[in-house]
């Protein structure tokens, strides 16, 4: 049997590469997995098997008419139910039916991949028919977790400072951070690095990140992996990670965690795609 193609508009490497990547960049690799860039794509094999990650650099309708004549999976990563992907714009993030897109890309899937039961959620309040599996807390590497529990170990030394999140997406809210330390007198320095093991080791040595970003993210891989070497986290209450109940973990505890679950979802899409 041939491998699955992940399709997806950017890889680990890219310049505009986050969390999504990480995650498709361990499937890929767990899963044998070939590649195809989303701009790329001009004819799909229905021989094939696929898994469906991000698809906002393409003309997606004609990608979904074609997928609709192929076995795949959807690892999905935010909400193509809609063409700004955003729900949380809208009240209670239930958007107007008109606004509606790709219900044909859900419908037809073997299984839509969600990222926590609040994600889950937002796709059951608009109505999207499909099969839907939880993953419940993402997806990481061995190597990511063995990454991970090195910092937890090694950092001895902390900054005074809090860290806040140097990004220049609006969703991460970078000024909201810095507004909020300032009116408490908080002292804080601006991080960021695009070479994940780097920006870990440089969180590492901080004792508190602070995060409030704006929109209701479907998991947010920054504030598991700050509690995963051991940092407090000042944020908000509306998105995926923190509204889990294994949250409440940190450490050891969460990195464990992590490692059975990353495991079992794995194993889910591999299982899925072979039937």
């Amino acid at each position: 049997m041939q491998p699955p193609i992940l399709i997806s508009d950017y890889r680990v490497g890219d310049a505009i590469a986050g969390g999504s990547e990480c995650v498709n960049e361990t499937v890929i690799q767990a899963l044998g997995c070939e590649f195809i860039r989303t701009r790329d794509i001009k004819n799909l094999d229905r021989n094939r098997r696929y898994i469906v990650a991000n698809l906002s650099t393409a003309r997606t309708g004609d990608i979904v008419a074609q997928l609709s004549q192929c076995r795949y999976v959807i690892l999905e990563h935010d909400c193509k139910f809609l063409a700004s992907r955003h729900p949380w714009r809208y009240p209670n993030s239930v958007a107007p039916q008109e606004h509606i897109i790709n219900r044909d890309l859900y419908k037809n899937a073997l299984a839509t991949f969600v990222q926590t039961a609040y994600h889950l959620e937002v796709f059951k309040k608009n109505g999207i028919a499909g099969r839907f599996y939880n993953l419940e807390s993402g997806i990481w590497s061995e190597r990511e977790i063995k990454w991970l529990t090195a910092l937890h170990g090694s950092s001895t030394i902390r900054h005074r400072e809090v860290a806040i999140l140097d990004s220049p997406n609006w969703i991460k809210n970078k000024d909201g951070a810095i507004k909020f330390c300032e009116a408490n007198n908080i002292d804080y320095i601006l991080i960021g690095d695009p070479n994940w093991d780097r920006f870990m080791d440089r969180l590492s040595h901080f004792s508190t990140l602070v995060f409030f970003p704006l929109a209701g993210e479907t998991l947010c891989r920054l504030v598991v992996e700050a509690r995963c070497i051991g940092l407090n986290v000042i944020t908000t209450k509306n998105y995926g990670a923190t509204l889990s109940s294994w949250y409440k973990h940190r450490g050891t505890d969460l990195l464990q965690i992590l490692t059975v679950q990353s495991s079992k979802n794995l194993e889910a899409i591999r299982l899925c795609l072979a039937n």
